[in-house]
C-alpha cells in the first residue's frame, strides 16, 4: 500500500524495490541495499518521525520530511517478524533464530538474543521486558536493556504470533492459543 508523505511524496515498497516518488511518478529516493534482497519481509512501521522499512535482511530507517535514509542495518538473515518500537529500541526477529534490538537513533545493535529456531512472532515490549515467541516453541522474557534472558516457557508448538491485553500475553502456536499472565516488568 502506498503511504502519503510530506512534500507530496509517495513511499512505495513492492516487488523487491522501495523508494519515494512525487505526484508525477519521478523517483526521489531509493535506498542502496545489498544484492541479497530477494523478498519483501514484513510491513513497514512508523514511530511518528521515521519509517522503518524491512526488506529481506535489511532494515532501513527513512525520514519522510527530508526524503532520506538515516541508517541501514543488515541482519544475518531475513527479517521475519514485525518490527516493534519500544522506547529507544527497534526490535525484530529473523530467520537466523535471533531477535535484534537496535538503537532507534543510530541503528547500532544494542543486543542480539539467540533462540533455537526462527522468530516470526513480533516481539512485544512491556516496561523493562521484551517478550519473544520462537518457532522452537518457547516464549522468552528478556531484559530490555541487555537482552539477557529473565524467564522462558515451553509451549506445545512453534510460536507464530504474540499479542497482549491487560496483564496477559497471548501466544499463538500450531497447537492452539495460550494466555499467559505477564510477570513483573
Amino acid at each position: 500500500e502506498n503511504t502519503p508523505l510530506p512534500n507530496n511524496r509517495i513511499l512505495f515498497d513492492m516487488a523487491n524495490r522501495m523508494g519515494s516518488i512525487d505526484e508525477s511518478g519521478d523517483l526521489h529516493w531509493e535506498p542502496k541495499i545489498s544484492e541479497r534482497v530477494g523478498r519483501i519481509s514484513t510491513p513497514s512501521v512508523t514511530d511518528g518521525d521515521a519509517v522503518y522499512l524491512p526488506n529481506a535482511s535489511v532494515l532501513i530507517k527513512y525520514e519522510p520530511e527530508s526524503d532520506t535514509s538515516v541508517w541501514t542495518y543488515e541482519a544475518f538473515d531475513a527479517i521475519t517478524s514485525s518490527i516493534t518500537i519500544h522506547d529507544d529500541l527497534v526490535i525484530f526477529g529473523a530467520e537466523d533464530n535471533s531477535v535484534y534490538a537496535l538503537d532507534r537513533v543510530t541503528g547500532e545493535q544494542v543486543w542480539r538474543f539467540q533462540t533455537n529456531d526462527y522468530v516470526r512472532a513480533g516481539p512485544i515490549g512491556v516496561g523493562q521486558t521484551v517478550y519473544i515467541g520462537s518457532a522452537d516453541g518457547t516464549v522468552y522474557a528478556v531484559d530490555r536493556r541487555q537482552g539477557d534472558e529473565r524467564a522462558s516457557l515451553e509451549l506445545d508448538g512453534p510460536v507464530g504470533s504474540l499479542g497482549q491485553s491487560g496483564e496477559f500475553l497471548y501466544a499463538g502456536t500450531t497447537a492452539g492459543l495460550y494466555g499467559l499472565k505477564k510477570g513483573p516488568t
